[in-house]
């Protein structure tokens, strides 16, 4: 349901891929607000165009003042190569 694109190629996926082993990188910090963004690939996705790379991401909003993430989001990137 999340995926706007390649709906009928996505309506074979059905993995639940798991945390274990995938990589958090810092993104962005925000000094001023002490808050830091992390980003992680989860999965690559199944596409509608060869030209296309799609990734399940997840980012993570971290609270450096209070050492825990307060927000995180799951979405859909994707790469157009020209």
């Amino acid at each position: 349901a999340l995926s706007g694109w390649a709906q009928k190629q996505m309506a074979a996926y059905k993995r639940t891929p798991g945390l274990k082993g995938i990589t958090f990188v810092p993104i962005r910090a925000r000094q001023d607000q002490k808050k830091l963004v992390f980003e992680a690939v989860v999965d690559s996705l199944p596409v509608h165009d060869r030209s296309v790379t799609r990734y399940l991401k997840l980012f993570l909003l971290y609270d450096t003042a209070d050492s825990q993430v307060v927000k995180v989001t799951i979405t859909i990137r994707g790469e157009l190569r020209e």
